[in-house]
């Protein structure tokens, strides 16, 4: 794996990460229901 490749990865977690965090401060429980 490159370190582009690396790095874009890396920048998409943590912007799924934060969406997901957002999302939960608002309704953790139907997040949890769906999943």
């Amino acid at each position: 794996m490159s370190l582009a490749d690396k790095a874009r990865r890396n920048r998409e977690a943590a912007l799924e990460a934060v969406r997901c965090r957002r999302t939960n401060i608002f309704h953790v429980e139907p997040v949890r229901a769906r999943r």
